[in-house]
């Protein structure tokens, strides 16, 4: 994929829209053309203002009762400048650089508790008249952080939960024909991010279960890449490489939980401190790359390449306090030692694909594949006495499939059927307040995937597209920790600790984490002219996904049940295009869906017993309905 490059005439683009279930104001647009001959310059923008489409329904005169009483609020800005530059046949030059800023609310601001095992939330423990709907709406209970913990550690500000969030990404892209058949480029990219996050971590407003946390992040990344590509007449061709990166990381956290228990008094706050750690990660990685490519006669292709992969990574800093007494709040952990703070992974990644293109309309192709992603280390951790590593992920597996056009062209269908095997497959998992990540011993994964676009010839305008898809994606070797409150009977029964409380479960068989059986979407596009200069545009999109797992530990009442989600888009334009009218509906059927879930810390008890009480479930919640009317403005192009 690659953003749109300066055009070879004079042309802009001013997009308004207001969105008005969340009050949205946004604004895009371009300017692109030729400043000389040889040079041309495109420069994209984008900007809006969202209010918020959730209630936060938290009763005011409360210790943690929020500013706002509609969230997610943000005010983001971006933009993109891209300069393409041609002076002559032998070289030619693209720079692009991009800048995107967010702030506003806390990124757990649409975080919802959306299932509740006793039917009413735990948080309402020892707080008369709480309430909670526990269900995915547009309703969310979620409190702010008290000027009590603001005043006991100037981390936390004026308690009001906040999200900045910045990035920077750059190009240099340089290329050197160095005759007819052979062409050099260098790709040279930095990219730069910043967030700070101040949130509510529980979805409550119960003083003695809330959990605060402030959150920093830096990361930097350079690379550089070479390539030389061949494109001669005969049957042989080529594609020669290799890439280095190099990047740094600076992560910390620091958590509070309160420790008062009687709602009568909601006046003061006891904080105490869950975590404390500042860690910094340096990495190193280069690779080299080759692929072969033999027309063996004028209608086969086979082509040959492989990746040799090298990765480094390592701690250099871990400073880290433990929990410590009330009101401590420790401004500078001390250094401390962790296991494994450097690694390194290798990896050689074949693949070959064979094509067969006996016409224009008609493509058969088959490939096997090799594919690696490089271990790391977890950014945070409730101990530092054990290792923060995770290993490396590996693919391997075969593809076959077609790509055809018929019916004179009006009809394309692409149809493909894949069979994959992955090992030390790496899955994100919430334990209290920290999210890490570790390797599933096994997985297995296969389907098939189908989709088309009709234009239909007997109605002008119209064209009807669709698709589907089969996955079927399995664990095979896959033990990890019980969630909370599971039983024996619901599968905690493996490695009893000193108690007798079993700790592990088995879920080789289960379907892998956010994998749905069954996707697939069917949509419809109409336009035509309808007199007066003017040209009608109709369109309509549905998408269709199947239950999945949204947690490590697959469970059941945290899964997402089959969904769809429908979308829609009238608009009036002139025939030129100059200007346009829209009304876009996306989410018609307001459907509320969630990806991620984990477990509202302080719930659930009795983990690995008969008498275990699952804990409640919380995790950010899909945005619902829209309604938006844009009117749109171009000239040239």
């Amino acid at each position: 994929m690659r953003t749109a490059d300066p055009t070879q005439a004079f042309a802009a683009k001013l997009a308004l829209g207001y969105e008005f279930v969340g009050r949205e104001k946004s604004l895009d647009g371009y300017i692109s053309g030729p400043l000389t001959p040889t040079l041309g310059m495109r420069f994209a923008f984008y900007a809006s203002d969202l209010k918020g489409w959730v209630d936060n329904n938290v009763p005011q005169g409360l210790l943690l009762s929020p500013k706002y009483d509609r969230v997610p609020r943000n005010k983001e800005l971006a933009a993109r400048l891209t300069v393409k530059w041609d002076p002559s046949e032998k070289f030619d030059a693209r720079f692009k650089f991009s800048v995107n800023s967010i702030r506003g609310t806390g990124a757990g601001a649409n975080q919802q508790q959306f299932y509740c095992p006793r039917g009413v939330s735990q948080f309402a423990t020892n707080f008369p008249g709480y309430l909670n709907d526990c269900k995915a709406d547009d309703n969310i209970l979620h409190g702010d952080i008290s000027t009590g913990l603001s005043s006991a550690t100037s981390r936390y500000g004026d308690g009001v939960p906040a999200l900045t969030q910045q990035q920077m990404l750059g190009s240099l892209e340089l290329n050197w024909h160095v005759n007819d058949n052979l062409t050099a480029t260098s790709v040279t990219g930095y990219y730069n991010a910043t967030l700070d996050n101040l949130e509510n971590y529980n979805d409550t407003y119960n003083p003695a279960l809330f959990l605060p946390s402030r959150n920093r992040y830096r990361g930097d990344e350079y690379s550089e890449e070479v390539r030389l590509a061949s494109s001669y007449d005969g049957p042989l061709n080529f594609l020669v490489g290799g890439i280095y990166t190099k990047s740094a990381a600076r992560t910390g956290s620091n958590t509070y939980r309160n420790g008062a228990t009687a709602p009568a008094n909601l006046t003061s706050i006891v904080p105490v401190q869950l975590n404390n750690y500042y860690l910094v990660q340096h990495g190193t990685a280069w690779s080299v790359f080759g692929q072969g490519m033999w027309k063996v006669i004028p209608t086969v292709e086979f082509d040959l390449g492989a990746r040799y992969s090298h990765e480094s990574k390592e701690l250099p800093v871990v400073r880290a306090t433990p929990a410590s007494g009330a009101g401590s709040q420790a401004p500078n952990p001390p250094l401390i030692t962790t296991p494994d703070t450097e690694a390194s992974w290798n990896n050689l990644s074949p693949e070959a694909t064979l094509t067969w293109r006996p016409t224009e309309r008609f493509t058969l192709f088959g490939s096997y594949k090799y594919g690696f992603l490089s271990g790391g280390f977890n950014a945070g951790s409730s101990t530092f006495s054990t290792s923060l590593k995770y290993n490396q992920q590996n693919i391997r597996g075969a593809e076959i499939g077609t790509k055809t056009l018929l019916l004179n062209d009006h009809l394309r269908i692409n149809i493909s059927a894949y069979d994959y095997v992955v090992t030390g497959l790496q899955i994100a998992q919430s334990i209290g307040t920290i999210q890490t990540i570790f390797n599933a011993g096994k997985a297995k994964i296969k389907g098939v995937e189908f989709d088309a676009n009709y234009r239909v010839p007997w109605v002008d305008g119209l064209s009807i597209r669709g698709s589907a898809a089969y996955n079927r994606a399995r664990y095979s070797v896959y033990t990890v920790s019980c969630y909370g409150g599971q039983t024996p009977a619901q599968g905690c029964n493996l490695f009893p600790n000193a108690t007798g409380a079993f700790t592990t479960q088995n879920l080789a068989g289960q379907q892998v984490l956010r994998a749905p059986d069954w996707v697939g979407s069917l949509g419809a596009g109409y336009e035509r002219p309808i007199g007066g200069g003017l040209k009608l545009g109709l369109s309509s999109d549905a998408s269709f996904s199947g239950k999945y797992f949204t947690d490590a530990g697959n469970k059941p009442f945290a899964a997402m049940p089959s969904y769809w989600i429908v979308d829609a888009t009238v608009r009036i334009s002139d025939e030129r295009d100059r200007w346009e009218l829209a009304l876009v509906g996306k989410n018609l059927l307001n459907t509320y869906y969630w990806v991620r879930s984990l477990d509202g810390i302080f719930t659930g008890s009795g983990t690995g017993t008969a008498g275990g009480i699952n804990a409640d479930q919380q995790g950010p919640i899909s945005r619902g309905r829209e309604l938006m009317l844009r009117v749109t403005l171009k000239t040239g192009g």
